[in-house]
């Protein structure tokens, strides 16, 4: 039985490390960025009609929060949203 040193093998283990890093590296960036920008997409969606996002039906009392004086003051469906 040949015997192979340590060394060697760690240095195919950094050899194969460093292969599977150059060969996903774009991959996992790509997805990354993917993933970014869908969360910026929803975030958008959220800060809209946040309750269209979840499927729910606009809110029928007005936002507490919500100045009384303002335009959307009366308009509890456009009030809760974020302009």
């Amino acid at each position: 039985m040949k015997h192979v040193s340590t060394k060697s093998i760690s240095l195919g283990i950094i050899a194969a490390f460093i292969a599977a890093v150059a060969f996903t590296g774009p991959v996992a960036s790509t997805a990354a960025a993917e993933e970014i920008q869908s969360s910026i997409v929803r975030g958008a969606k959220l800060y809209d009609k946040w309750y269209k996002v979840i499927k729910a039906k606009a809110p029928k009392k007005p936002q507490a929060a919500y100045p009384s004086d303002k335009k959307y003051a009366k308009k509890p469906g456009s009030n809760w949203r974020c302009k």
